[in-house]
């Protein structure tokens, strides 16, 4: 069969079957949607290590003992953000944390 006379069938069966093309191309979108909500994204040590095993437990160790850092946001609340009394309160208080023993980063 030439490539000529295929597409030409393509061509009758899409005239003949519009209805049929439309209800399944809907379905399929349905069904995509669906599918989309069970995607799960996951990165962390445990999706590529088993968390029994011996390598996993020594860099968990390693990992909570050396790099573990937790996150602390301070919320400034003022009927006026930008007045210069709280920008100075602000910018005080942020040099005081940068100051703190084991501090890592602050940013405003």
């Amino acid at each position: 069969m030439s490539i000529r006379r295929f597409y030409e069938r393509l061509g009758i069966f899409v005239e003949t079957h519009g209805r049929l093309i439309i209800v399944g191309a809907t379905l399929l979108f349905i069904l995509s949607l669906f599918m989309a909500q069970q995607i799960e994204f996951a990165t962390g040590t445990d999706t590529f290590v088993d968390e029994d095993s011996r390598l996993y437990q020594d860099y968990e160790h390693l990992y909570l003992e050396n790099f573990r850092t937790d996150t602390l946001v301070v919320m400034v609340s003022s009927d006026d953000i930008t007045s210069p009394e709280v920008l100075e309160a602000m910018d005080s208080l942020e040099s005081y944390i940068r100051e703190v023993e084991h501090v890592v980063s602050v940013s405003s």
